[in-house]
């Protein structure tokens, strides 16, 4: 593989965590858990807070790209998890 193709793989990975993060949230806030919905949100911003953080600041580089990325996957898992849970369920 060449790094163009690691690159793109990367990129498709995390447009689908954001796709995950929204989906969770959206089912999870209209199931009536506001505060649950959140989860996804807060390590999505969290994850796109420490890149550049980390990059320009701290000068950690690569690392703080890495570390970044693992926030926003996380996020994407939580959506995921949302998801799945409130499947079918709404504020009735």
């Amino acid at each position: 593989m060449s790094q163009t193709d690691i690159a793109n793989v990367i990129i498709w990975g995390m447009v689908c965590c954001f796709l995950a993060i929204g989906v969770g949230t959206h089912r999870a806030w209209k199931a009536g858990r506001t505060k649950l919905a959140l989860v996804p949100i807060i390590l999505l911003v969290a994850g796109l807070l420490i890149i550049p953080f980390m990059l320009g600041l701290v000068g950690i580089g690569a690392p703080g790209v890495w570390i970044g990325r693992a926030f926003i996957l996380f996020g994407g898992i939580a959506g995921l998890l949302l998801f799945f849970k409130f499947e079918g369920k709404s504020r009735a």
